[in-house]
């Protein structure tokens, strides 16, 4: 009780006020005109007694501040807080700028860095989530991989148009612990479109894109348009069925695999190499699984030849193959990278399958387009070669390029009037309106509509394909206009699969194979 005659203090009456020079003698900064200590965050009253610790309470100032150092609380001083208070702190120094980059420069934890990473992914998923959300039809390809921890890689691919251009972003690493039958990655991709979270809508999914793999064609869903790989159907056409060529790719495996096998047979060789002006200086190992491989590893071999020729290996079939694997080496170029439109595609394989006509109508006894062939036959006048064997095998190839891509052929009408409208057949293209979920009666007035405006046929001569449809083409078109945004969201292939398991073998590789399914 407050004796009688005596009026009780208020701080407001005293005028304290913060003192500058308590920055750098207790580590105090001042906020909303009171002390907070640099420490603990703590408010205290502007008096110096106050703020002179005495020892229990510094002992526990300091207590604090070790478990700061054992905790993420003190990564968030060290990030935010000290740089934040530095412009405060360090004002009359004179190096002060100084002060302020080493801060910067502090190094931080791992798990920090592990809690931006993760912070910055969550915003750009739920950011990807959004814009799925909105669009009007998306599509998707899948393909599975094996990381060294022998856990099976499901990678999600989504392609859309999000308003302004089409966007094509990586949606999804999902780890198949069990199976990997079709109905357990139809499961685990209806589990993560359903996910908390996300409830994104199926039916608006148009087309899958796999690699032709059996758990991926096993489980197919009846309005989806799914469709194998052009990449990989083109892989499989090149592949060597029998015969001599077979019987000939077999033996330069042998020989590079002999020279390369033994590491003193391989020095000598490449000390036998630097005696020959030739382009290459070594041989390559083949690798089926790799796109290219035959090509390269022909294609150095034919440059040393003059070096291995004991080996006794024909050099015509060998020309032969060198030409044919380049032309499918160019296609194979021609079809991978990022953002390719299905009808691009489709047209880089139609031309391939006209050059194949081509070649076979020359094959006889014109080598125009098989230089190194041509090369050898030059060379040789007096061996008599015969192109029974390359004619045959260009027959089987042209065969193969017939027979698949099957499941894009039928669709074909459709990717021919996405690209040109007005060489389109309107009784033709309208035959395939069902399998875009649109009328076919609309369609059809609207292709003939679009046919005879001499305004837009100006426009499509003179914008790309993707602009046209987007921007030029008017919303009274609405129904074709669907379908076009259809094939143009369409993945060709599943480059961007193969090139993302590419970077995650880099990333988990056997010095990294404890890298958990959460943060690949």
């Amino acid at each position: 009780m407050v004796a009688a005659g005596k009026v009780k203090r208020k701080l407001c009456d005293e005028h304290r006020t913060f003192q500058q020079s308590w920055e750098e003698e207790f580590a105090f900064v001042e906020v909303n005109n009171k002390p907070v200590c640099l420490l603990c965050q703590k408010q205290f009253i502007p008096k110096r007694t106050n703020l002179q610790a005495p020892p229990r309470q510094l002992q526990n100032m300091q207590s604090h501040w070790k478990s700061l150092w054992s905790t993420n609380c003190f990564e968030i001083h060290k990030e935010s807080y000290f740089l934040d208070c530095s412009e405060s702190l360090f004002t009359k120094f004179k190096n002060k700028t100084e002060i302020s980059r080493q801060i910067s420069k502090l190094q931080l934890s791992d798990s920090t860095l592990s809690r931006h990473v993760e912070n910055i992914l969550d915003d750009l998923f739920i950011k990807l989530i959004d814009d799925l959300k909105k669009t009007q039809n998306f599509n998707l390809a899948i393909d599975e991989s094996t990381d060294v921890s022998d856990t099976v890689q499901l990678m999600i691919w989504a392609r859309f148009f999000n308003g302004d251009t089409f966007m094509e972003e990586m949606l999804a690493l999902l780890p198949l612990t069990g199976q990997t039958r079709g109905e357990d990655i139809c499961l685990v991709l209806t589990d993560f479109f359903q996910g908390p979270g996300r409830e994104i809508d199926l039916g608006k999914l148009v087309s899958i894109t796999t690699d032709g793999a059996p758990s991926m064609k096993r489980r197919r869903i009846s309005r989806l348009f799914a469709y194998h790989c052009i990449l990989h159907q083109e892989q499989l056409c090149c592949k060597l069925k029998g015969g001599e060529l077979k019987t000939t790719m077999g033996k330069v495996v042998k020989v590079v695999n002999y020279i390369r096998g033994d590491a003193l047979k391989h020095r000598q060789f490449r000390t036998l190499v630097e005696e020959y002006n030739t382009q290459y200086e070594d041989l390559m190992l083949h690798a089926a699984v790799r796109w290219m491989s035959r090509g390269i590893v022909l294609e150095k071999l034919v440059d040393l030849l003059m070096v291995i020729r004991s080996l006794h290996i024909e050099s015509m079939p060998i020309s032969f193959l060198v030409d044919t694997t380049k032309h499918l080496n160019s296609l194979n170029l021609k079809l991978q990278g990022n953002n390719k439109l299905l009808p691009a595609l489709v047209n880089d394989v139609s031309a391939f399958m006209e050059k194949l006509c081509l070649y076979q109508d020359h094959g006889d006894n014109d080598f125009t387009h098989f230089p190194n062939l041509r090369s050898q036959v030059s060379q040789l006048h007096s061996v008599s070669f015969e192109p029974a064997v390359c004619v045959q095998y260009l027959d089987e190839l042209a065969s193969e390029f017939s027979s698949r891509f099957n499941d894009l052929w039928a669709i074909m009408p459709m990717i021919k009037m996405v690209e040109n409208p007005y060489n389109a057949d309107v009784r033709d293209v309208s035959q395939h309106c069902e399998m875009f979920g649109v009328s076919k009666e609309n369609f059809e007035e609207e292709l003939i509509e679009l046919r005879n405006n001499q305004a837009l046929k100006q426009k499509h001569l003179d914008e790309s394909m993707v602009i046209f449809w987007m921007q030029s083409v008017p919303t009274a078109y609405s129904t074709i206009i669907l379908c076009a945004k259809k094939i143009l969201t369409c993945f060709g292939s599943t480059y961007v699969c193969e090139s993302g398991f590419s970077t995650m073998g880099v990333i988990k590789s056997k010095q990294h194979n404890s890298l958990s399914d959460q943060h690949l």
